[in-house]
């Protein structure tokens, strides 16, 4: 901990950090042994971890949250693992498996259709195509602008490369064309 702290040179960081030191890890880990800290050791920290104060007050941590506080310590571990030339399995290289899955947060507001026209309405009338067709169909702006003439045919729209940042290469998906378009 000694040689890990003054190689931040962050000041707000290292506050972080030793906030993070004191208040989480050590009082958990101060008895143990570098040997006893294994992955289903840290598993059960994760566990007992949670908020200390506010409205969420014993709600568990985020996801993130837990991995800002094994920032420190897995650098912590690190160094002392050169240092010492252990051969010691690294707990922290399977963590992020047992972490509280990603939440997405969603606004939940939607546009209803007629909102939607009203919207349409008022944007110039050179985005007027565009933005219908993006609302008929789902598209995101990154896939219309990916959007190629042999991916649109009279049955479908079909994406057939990574033009999302959530897709995947050789994912793609179909849009059926309707009669839904006045």
């Amino acid at each position: 901990m000694n040689r890990v702290l003054p190689t931040i040179t962050s000041q707000s960081k290292l506050k972080l950090y030793e906030s993070v030191l004191n208040s989480r890890i050590l009082p958990y880990f101060k008895r143990m042994s570098f040997y006893k800290i294994t992955s289903t050791e840290l598993q059960n920290f994760i566990a007992s971890m949670k908020k200390k104060s506010g409205p969420d007050k014993g709600q568990p941590l985020s996801r993130v949250r837990i991995q800002n506080i094994f920032i420190p310590f897995r650098r912590i571990w690190e160094d002392a693992a050169d240092q010492h030339r252990w051969n010691l399995r690294n707990p922290f290289e399977t963590i992020n498996k047992h972490l509280p899955s990603k939440i997405r947060k969603r606004n939940g507001k939607v546009f209803r259709y007629e909102e939607w026209k009203d919207f349409i309405a008022c944007a110039p009338v050179f985005f007027r195509p565009h933005l219908e067709f993006l609302i008929m169909t789902g598209l995101s702006a990154s896939e219309l602008a990916g959007l190629r003439k042999e991916d649109v045919s009279d049955k479908a729209i079909t994406l057939n490369r990574l033009s999302s940042w959530n897709m995947k290469k050789n994912d793609s998906r179909m849009i059926f064309v309707t009669g839904v378009f006045p």
